[in-house]
């Protein structure tokens, strides 16, 4: 195991949109050396389903008798402990699902990207929630080797894995018509992986977008086609593409970036931008408050969001035709890897003691593998605020012409966390 753990210290990519398609193939080349090594040609790799179950399986638990080959050093968990529900949840899944393009749900492509060279393999875009919480978190909280780039020395790796592996296919079977960028679908990954008895398995990405490709599937459950506005989705694309650092403005204050989008409906804005280069700290007794100031009311430039009441199917709902994000950039990690940092929008009242139940709750974000890559200055992450804007807009709560993007931190699990402090640089909000 230990020839196998080194192969994903020294490839494996993570916040960038290389991490799903990289593990699947890591996946499936030590599927085949399982059932070679069994003689079971159909033995399939299982996966946790930490969306419904946030206890550790069972068979990976420790037995009396301590001669269980599934059990390992897990100091972060204890034997019947939970992943914290904030993380692990129907509405997280929901949100994740909802992503219109590959780049909002599988992580970005890295900053700056103009080819499909192997020097991107490991270069930071930014995480999305996928990544940077379920993904993140369920390494960070079990600890021990999974706190590591050995973590497949932990068995539960491979389940950990074959479950962020499922969750693609399900986002790709509800977005069967998404478009993929070839920066994306040509990275090949060469001499990276080895199928029994040494062959070379060296795929590209594009051998690699469908499970089926590769002879295996997940059992599908009933999917709802996901429905986006075509001008939305031609302004996130666009977004994606922008170089970044160039963007000029005044800052924290939202501009009309004017960038020539396909098709524009009846020539209306397409894109508003703002950011804020201050930075600063974040400790556990203090959230960080960062204003963005629009020239007119936050609720007049978001519309109603596609939201739906209760008990309307979400298929028959109208389609999102705004999304807004924000992009948070260098985020240092905590010394305690279970410590997180919770995101909240337009908050007034924020304060130690605000929780993941509060409707200006956004997502939680937990670390792992920061600073691992040669020159890395953290973790750079992008946040879907849509959700929770529409929630506070529903509630008549978005008077105001700032949007507020904060920073809390907080446990993974039910213990208050240590005084701690976490470094954040540039931050940026996009509204399409």
């Amino acid at each position: 195991m230990g020839q196998q753990a080194e192969i994903h210290q020294n490839h494996c990519p993570h916040g960038n949109w290389y991490f799903l398609p990289w593990h699947r193939a890591y996946l499936y080349a030590f599927e085949q050396i399982c059932r070679e090594l069994s003689g079971k040609p159909d033995f399939a790799l299982p996966y946790w389903d930490w969306f419904i179950d946030r206890q550790l399986p069972v068979p990976f638990r420790p037995v009396a008798a301590s001669s269980n080959v599934l059990d390992h050093p897990r100091p972060g968990f204890p034997e019947n402990a939970f992943l914290p529900a904030d993380i692990y949840s129907q509405v997280v899944l929901t949100r994740v699902l909802k992503a219109a393009t590959f780049e909002e749900f599988g992580s970005t492509r890295p900053q700056g990207q103009d080819s499909a060279g192997p020097e991107w393999q490991r270069r930071r875009g930014n995480a999305t929630e996928l990544e940077f919480s379920p993904h993140n978190n369920v390494h960070t909280i079990l600890s021990g080797d999974m706190a590591s780039f050995m973590s497949p020395l932990d068995p539960i790796f491979w389940l950990h894995h074959c479950n962020l592996d499922r969750v693609w296919t399900l986002w790709a079977g509800s977005h069967p018509d998404v478009a993929l960028d070839p920066l994306f679908l040509n990275m090949k990954f060469n001499g990276q992986f080895a199928l029994p008895q040494g062959a070379p398995f060296s795929p590209s990405v594009a051998d690699l977008v469908s499970t089926e490709q590769l002879g295996y599937r997940y059992e599908q459950p009933a999917v709802i086609v996901s429905i986006s506005d075509p001008g939305l989705l031609e302004r996130i694309q666009v977004w994606h593409e922008l170089p970044k650092d160039s963007l000029k403005g005044v800052e924290a204050k939202f501009q009309d970036l004017q960038v020539k989008v396909p098709n524009p409906p009846n020539g209306e804005r397409q894109i508003l931008f703002a950011f804020s280069d201050a930075g600063g700290r974040v400790d556990s007794k203090t959230p960080v408050t960062i204003p963005l100031t629009a020239s007119k009311p936050i609720i007049s430039l978001i519309g109603d969001l596609g939201l739906v009441e209760s008990g309307v199917q979400e298929f028959l709902a109208k389609p999102n035709d705004v999304k807004v994000y924000a992009i948070i950039m260098n985020i240092s990690p905590p010394n305690e890897l279970s410590t997180t940092l919770r995101i909240f929008v337009n908050c007034a009242y924020i304060s130690q003691t605000t929780g993941s139940e509060d409707p200006h709750y956004v997502t939680t974000v937990s670390f792992f593998g920061v600073n691992h890559h040669d020159g890395d200055h953290g973790l750079s992450i992008s946040v879907d605020l849509t959700a929770a804007l529409g929630t506070l807009r529903r509630n008549g709560d978005l008077a105001e012409d700032q949007l507020l993007v904060q920073l809390q931190v907080a446990p993974a699990g039910d213990v208050p966390p240590a005084t701690t402090e976490m470094k954040f640089g540039r931050v940026e909000a996009a509204i399409l």
